[in-house]
């Protein structure tokens, strides 16, 4: 991970958009996560 890191860096990607869309797919991730347990239940 550490290399695939250093390579987004180096393309002078927007790191607060990368971080954005991490905090969007986590998000999401615990929303489905929420929806199963309670349709668990």
């Amino acid at each position: 991970m550490g290399k695939k890191g250093i390579e987004i860096v180096a393309e002078k990607i927007d790191i607060n958009e990368v971080i954005s869309d991490l905090n969007k797919a986590y998000a999401d991730e615990w929303c489905a996560h929420y929806q199963y347990w309670l349709a668990g239940q």
